[in-house]
């Protein structure tokens, strides 16, 4: 019992921004905070996740709260995720933005299946059990002013791994100021709230605060954030996307200051309020490529 409390530990404090010394990630090193840690947006990934300060689509639910006041009257999406590691997850979100406010709901679930479970060295595992994790959250936005937008996230974070489960409240805080039509500046702190626990032992839930701006020139757009892990060093996300009579979009993104992953890539394609987006994101040390699909479809209101 004492070595499964310590693997548990292991788990915990594992997270996705961290290897293990020889360089490769397994099943047993990925943490229920992946998802708490990894945008659910394709398009957001292709553009090196450098939009969530100023992000202004659904998937901001994720990454900005205030974000939601820029997309139209109802919104609906979902996004699928396959990561390294086995660990994937599955995201769906609304938004109903009918004036100066909006109102949103997100469910973000993530899995990873088949751990293996071993109390010492042996040639074969003595069993197998998964990390479930579910975040569910509503979200609330105001335009304070034509150009200063502010949000709130309320949720809930459930994990499971085995037989141990834990639920804890978290909250994001963002907001989003327009210095012109055409530049966009933005900040949110996600994942404010109380410890968790599982089997005896506590810990905190990651915390990050974003900071970063887009700005477009015709047919480009141009975000770069700084991502400020609060148990790490600050890194720092740029990316762009370039327009093809405004229905086809090339992306491309660089993250700094991490050892596994830097480049990414992905397309969009838009027509009548639908989107589907698409994103590749290479990984080092024979970790493998990930890849993410998101799908959005939005009403207008009518006049």
């Amino acid at each position: 019992m004492k070595v499964l409390k310590y693997s548990i530990l292991i788990l915990l404090t594992l997270t996705v921004f961290h290897t293990t010394s020889s360089g490769q990630v397994r099943k047993d090193d990925i943490s229920g905070f992946s998802t708490l840690l990894v945008s659910p947006s394709a398009r957001h990934a292709a553009m090196g996740e450098s939009v969530g300060a100023s992000g202004r689509d659904l998937f901001t639910l994720y990454s900005n709260p205030a974000g939601i006041l820029n997309i139209p009257y109802l919104t609906v999406g979902a996004a699928h995720n396959e990561w390294i590691a086995d660990f994937r997850s599955e995201y769906v979100g609304l938004v109903y933005h009918p004036s100066n406010f909006a109102i949103g709901f997100s469910i973000n679930y993530g899995t990873v299946d088949d751990i293996e479970r071993r109390t010492g060295p042996t040639d074969e595992p003595e069993g197998y059990f998964d990390l479930n994790d579910l975040v569910a959250g509503v979200t609330i936005a105001r335009n304070l002013s034509e150009k200063l937008k502010l949000g709130l996230t309320s949720k809930i974070v459930y994990e499971k791994l085995d037989v141990y489960s834990s639920t804890g409240v978290a909250f994001d805080f963002g907001m989003q100021y327009m210095l012109m039509p055409e530049f966009m500046l933005g900040a949110s702190f996600s994942n404010l709230g109380s410890s968790m626990k599982l089997d005896d032992e506590e810990f905190d839930l990651p915390r990050i605060l974003r900071a970063g701006g887009s700005y477009r020139i015709k047919d480009f757009l141009i975000s770069g954030d700084v991502v400020y892990p609060t148990d790490d060093d600050p890194h720092l996300h740029i990316g762009g996307e370039y327009s093809l009579s405004q229905i086809f979009f090339l992306r491309s993104g660089f993250q700094s200051g991490y050892d596994e992953k830097a480049l990414a890539f992905g397309l969009g394609f838009e027509q009548k309020g639908f989107n589907i987006d698409y994103a590749y994101v290479p990984f080092k040390s024979d970790l493998g490529d990930t890849h993410r699909i998101s799908l959005t479809y939005s009403l207008l209101k009518e006049d």
